[in-house]
């Protein structure tokens, strides 16, 4: 894939905070470790996801530091 092909989407900051303090929760919840691994597992996929967008937003704006939409 091209990086001119890669997808964004605005981060939703509210949204990943509110899975934050969920993710958080479910640990205290946890009734094992396998609990505790699903949670890490979400908490990263999350995080990766986060990451890419936020890279890819900080990456086009300072190709074209003029394009509102990054702003």
């Amino acid at each position: 894939m091209k990086f001119s092909q890669m997808p964004y989407s605005r981060v939703d900051i509210d949204g990943v905070a509110a899975k934050y303090q969920a993710f958080t929760q479910a640990v205290k919840d946890a009734a094992n470790a396998d609990d505790v691994c699903a949670v890490f597992d979400a908490h990263e996929t999350l995080s990766r996801s986060t990451e890419t967008m936020i890279t890819l937003a900080h990456i086009r704006k300072s190709i074209d530091t003029r394009d509102e939409f990054y702003k």
